[in-house]
């Protein structure tokens, strides 16, 4: 990463982010980590501007190797994630960790991404200390204040201190009109995503033999009963042999995601279980995937992009638009529900490709173009 030192005087800055002409990326997270890549190497691409990229270290390792798959080295790592660690537990010692740095905090707009711990007491911190605050991916809702938990609550409250959102939708924009955010406040600029997916991407992303039935499973709401319930599913399916796909689940490293998972499951000779993988090589795997089950809010997003038909083991979904787009469905009962819709895809051919058109509803690879760009702007916060 190219580490510019600090201007020292207006007249020496090219580009400035005016008043302010130094951001901080703070992040904790795999998927923060990747969704924040392309806006990083955007604004390396401008001389003066200096950049700090602060890891919180919710996500240590996977936050780091995920960084370094675009070419990216944090600034500042911080050692906060402890053994049996509570969120509360987490939350405090993240907000204690960015106390001790020595940051120009009030020079800068501090950019935090999505609805993790990093994000908000990153975005809280900022506030604090005097910073601007820009959020990533603002204004996605659903109905419910703990669904999913904590992260609604937690974007909820960082759009009360954030005073520039970049909003991947226009209905995420309308979201945050309804809560009385200023228009002037508010950018439609795409999910950053769809950027890092296109970077990650070297052949015709639409157009690949797909094999793989891909499963990911995490959600606090789903452990224990809804993801036991599921992989008993997957379980007897994958031992069918009229389905001759490769099951492949991608086991989260929290240790509550997999205590569902039976003994059967775990020893099925037709299911492959995976560590999270280094993202151009998640990128290859969905590029292969013939049906994606899964109850992660960012795979909706490249899914809908690459037209992979995705079942969403959720209730709920801050992401209509991919429900909109044909190529998700929300299973909220999988008892009843999953085997049946995992059979009509796989055996109805009609009904599969009218499932799997891709869409660009979430963006188009220019997200953080446009996000450095307004934060370059002489009217930015």
């Amino acid at each position: 990463m190219r580490n510019t030192k600090r201007a020292s005087k207006q007249s020496d800055v090219k580009e400035t982010l005016a008043p302010n002409h130094s951001l901080i990326f703070i992040l904790g997270t795999r998927p923060e980590a990747i969704k924040l890549a392309p806006v990083i190497l955007e604004a390396q691409k401008h001389t003066g501007v200096d950049i700090e990229i602060v890891l919180t270290g919710q996500h240590p390792t996977m936050c780091i190797s995920a960084l370094e798959s675009f070419g990216i080295q944090p600034t500042r790592i911080m050692n906060t994630l402890k053994d049996k660690q509570t969120i509360l537990q987490l939350s405090a010692e993240i907000l204690i960790e960015l106390s001790t740095l020595n940051l120009e905090w009030k020079q800068s707009i501090v950019l935090v991404q999505g609805d993790t711990t990093s994000a908000l007491f990153g975005a809280y911190a900022g506030f604090i200390m005097g910073s601007k605050i820009g959020h990533i991916e603002a204004g996605l809702r659903t109905s419910d204040s703990r669904i999913p938990f904590p992260e609604e609550m937690n974007r909820r409250l960082i759009t009360r201190l954030a005073d520039i959102h970049f909003c991947a939708t226009k209905l995420n924009a309308l979201n945050l009109q309804k809560e009385g955010i200023s228009e002037n406040m508010i950018h439609v600029t795409g999910n950053t995503i769809i950027d890092a997916l296109v970077k990650m991407t070297t052949t015709e992303i639409h157009k690949s033999k797909r094999d793989i039935i891909l499963v990911t499973l995490h959600r606090r709401e789903n452990q224990a009963r809804v993801i036991s319930e599921v992989t008993r599913i997957i379980d007897t399916m994958a031992r069918e042999e009229e389905i001759k796909y490769v099951w492949k689940v991608i086991r989260h490293p929290n240790p509550e995601t997999t205590a569902g998972y039976s003994e059967d499951f775990l020893h099925n000779p037709r299911v492959e279980f995976l560590s999270p993988l280094p993202y151009p090589e998640m990128v290859s795997m969905l590029r292969k995937t013939k049906l994606l089950i899964t109850d992660s809010g960012g795979f909706q997003e490249e899914a809908t992009y690459l037209g992979i038909p995705t079942l969403i083991i959720r209730n709920k979904t801050e992401r209509p638009e991919a429900l909109e787009s044909g190529v998700c469905v929300l299973i909220k009962d999988p008892v009843k529900e999953l085997k049946k819709s995992i059979l009509e895809l796989l055996l109805n051919e009609e009904l599969y490709l009218q499932r799997s058109k891709p869409s660009n509803i979430f963006g188009d690879a220019a997200a953080s173009n446009r996000i450095i760009n307004l934060l370059l702007e002489p009217s930015a916060p």
